[in-house]
């Protein structure tokens, strides 16, 4: 479905060795990389081996390149995009791996457009253990269709279906306003959130804060739909003032649920805040949300102490300490940071 316009069609995956789970794994991403490869005649790029020095590589149609990232070394995962993107041209798709990658962090991920991850299994650490900062590709080709003509009826009914759905089910458009981010108050009544690292059913203040309307009002969240998408449930953010002050890619439920409901915060500013500052470090928040929560609780039983944790007070729900965390796993600072 690469490269045709269907709505969902952005879809695509990585796949390979997962060094967090040591297994033949994938995982999902979306936005316009898949689209620009299929353009470019290619359903698949596999990379093999390592370099001997930062690279990237550059796919446009059938002229491939490996070209030297040692300047992009050392950089967040979106400004080596930007990087990338200024000496190749704007037209080029790219993704990257931040520091968390390129430190063999085992659950780093892979980004694209600053918004949309490869989230699961640690790709972005491959990334790494190949000296691979990150792939630009573009394509000028068409995408040969059988029906064309089948293919633009059938891509408008469906949109079609999906708005008279958006229309007769309040969730659905709920879920197109607010994002999976929604779904927090779907499952709260339930008891099926991840609360003080699965050790609660239910976290009434979280419930009252993280995700529904607030998201729109504490967060400004904006629609930010990927290509041919009519669902658009990615949004922007933007804090504008305050410590927590950012702007870009809102949490998804799995955020919200890993790095607030399961760490006690309720701070949704805080909780938007630390999931940006992973993405910056190509930090899957899943899993470092579950790694937080088991650091928290640890420091709670008193398995470690702040002489471990660098001074950083881990109490639950200290929305401080968890972002703080976040930059010494990300830099792998010696000590808590680099077995975590």
């Amino acid at each position: 479905m690469q490269g045709i316009k269907q709505s969902g069609a952005a879809k695509w995956a990585v796949g390979g060795i997962s060094p967090a789970f040591n297994m033949n794994a994938g995982s999902s991403i979306t936005h316009a990389f898949g689209i620009e490869m299929k353009h470019a005649g290619y359903d698949a790029i596999v990379v093999h081996g390592r370099a001997e020095k930062p690279v990237y590589l550059v796919v446009e149609d059938d002229r491939v390149k490996i070209k030297d990232a040692s300047r992009l070394w050392g950089k967040d995962a979106y400004v080596a995009e930007d990087m990338i993107q200024d000496a190749e041209g704007e037209e080029f798709s790219v993704v990257t791996t931040g520091q968390a990658g390129e430190r063999l962090v085992r659950f780093a991920n892979i980004q694209t457009a600053k918004k949309s991850f490869a989230g699961r299994c640690g790709f972005g650490g491959v990334m790494g253990s190949k000296l691979l900062k990150g792939i630009a590709v573009r394509g000028s080709q068409k995408c040969p269709i059988y029906d064309p003509q089948g293919n633009a009826k059938l891509n408008l009914a469906i949109n079609k279906r999906l708005a008279a759905v958006d229309a007769a089910k309040p969730e659905m458009l709920r879920f197109s306003r607010l994002g999976t981010a929604s779904a927090t108050g779907l499952f709260a009544p339930q008891g099926n959130l991840p609360v003080k690292n699965y050790s609660l059913a239910r976290h009434p203040e979280g419930e009252a804060n993280l995700g529904g309307q607030s998201y729109v009002e504490k967060l400004n969240a904006k629609p930010w739909p990927c290509p041919f998408c009519v669902i658009k449930c990615h949004n922007k953010c933007e804090i504008k003032k305050g410590p927590y002050a950012y702007k870009g890619k809102g949490p998804e439920y799995e955020s919200f649920a890993m790095m607030g409901f399961n760490l006690m915060i309720a701070d949704q500013e805080a909780v938007a805040y630390a999931c940006e500052l992973a993405n910056l470090y190509s930090l899957d928040t899943i899993s470092l949300g579950g790694i937080l929560a088991w650091a928290m609780e640890s420091y709670e039983k008193g398995v470690i102490t702040r002489e471990d944790t660098y001074g950083i007070d881990l109490t639950w729900g200290n929305a401080a300490g968890a972002v703080e965390m976040v930059k010494k796993i990300g830099e792998r600072a010696p000590g808590l940071g680099y077995l975590l």
